[in-house]
């Protein structure tokens, strides 16, 4: 394992991402944190899918369906990639008995486990990094990548790998974090880049700045994130040989109250009409949908 990757799993074992229900601190406010596993119940996960759904401002259900075609999946072939507390993994677990769930760490891979068991739910889940997945090609009906790749060193060999383990039209859906976002120009590299001076601290690197200020900015910051244009997404998952490629910005309704600062959320004082096309067009989040033909 290269010294980055051994760096970013490190990290991510010592920092679950369970949507800020860590230790149960359930009010915490960073997504990751350490978990105590002598302390896990069924309440734990179910404020992490509590949060989850508040978060994105839907109905959990009315997620699954809209952006994973729940429907479809029934007794299906689906892989989870990255875990994490299995948030998904249960969900595919209620649907189909052919779910393989994966992720870099032990720790998750120790706390999908326990989700699965309380819940009296079946699943493979193994340790294992999507760069180098350990499947035989054609695999898999549905893959599953949520808000993982952008923090892998070569998310481009990553895609290949998702394509290479996919049957013939199979479906893959993806969550990354959007360059063309408010939350990217104006909270990371003006506000924290340029007004304070981050850019100064990290060399110019705007990944540097990204990783600091992203997923475990209250530890600091984690080993790697990396954000995306619509543009690049597609043409990556091209390159990987997918077809019916669609990249759409996630709608927060009630993002744009926290703009154009948490501390200082001015904009909730527009109208409302004004505040939706905002919240929609400079979203954080980038859903990729894209289906493998051949």
């Amino acid at each position: 394992m290269s010294n980055i990757n051994s760096k970013i799993e490190d990290w991510w074992n010592k920092n679950t991402f369970s949507y800020g229900v860590a230790k149960n601190d359930f009010n915490k406010h960073d997504q990751v944190g350490a978990v105590d596993f002598d302390r896990i119940n069924l309440f734990f996960f179910s404020e992490i899918d509590r949060k989850f759904a508040k978060h994105f401002q839907i109905n959990f259900n009315d997620f699954l369906i809209q952006n994973f075609q729940i429907s479809e999946l029934k007794n299906k072939k689906i892989l989870d990639i990255a875990c994490g507390s299995g948030i998904f993994t249960v969900k595919f677990a209620k649907i189909s008995k052919n779910v393989e769930a994966i992720d870099l760490t032990e720790n998750a891979v120790k706390l999908t486990k326990i989700h699965l068991k309380l819940l009296g739910l079946n699943a493979s889940v193994s340790k294992m990094d999507a760069q180098n997945l350990r499947f035989k090609d054609n695999s898999f009906d549905f893959v599953n990548a949520w808000g993982c790749l952008m923090h892998m060193p070569d998310t481009q060999k990553a895609i290949n790998e998702i394509y290479r383990c996919s049957n013939k039209n199979s479906k893959t859906l993806g969550y990354f974090y959007n360059k063309n976002s408010w939350a990217y120009w104006f909270s990371i590299i003006f506000l924290r880049g340029i007004i304070l001076l981050g850019f100064f601290k990290y060399g110019f690197n705007s990944t540097r700045l990204v990783s600091r200020f992203t997923d475990g900015q209250t530890q600091g910051g984690n080993i790697l994130t990396k954000v995306y244009s619509k543009k690049q997404l597609k043409k990556m998952y091209q390159e990987a040989g997918f077809d019916e490629i669609e990249v759409e910005n996630v709608f927060i309704k009630g993002y744009a109250d926290r703009l154009p600062a948490r501390k200082f959320p001015i904009f909730k004082y527009l109208p409302n009409k004004i505040k939706d096309v905002l919240s929609e067009k400079f979203a954080w989040g980038l859903i990729v949908k894209a289906t493998k033909l051949k």
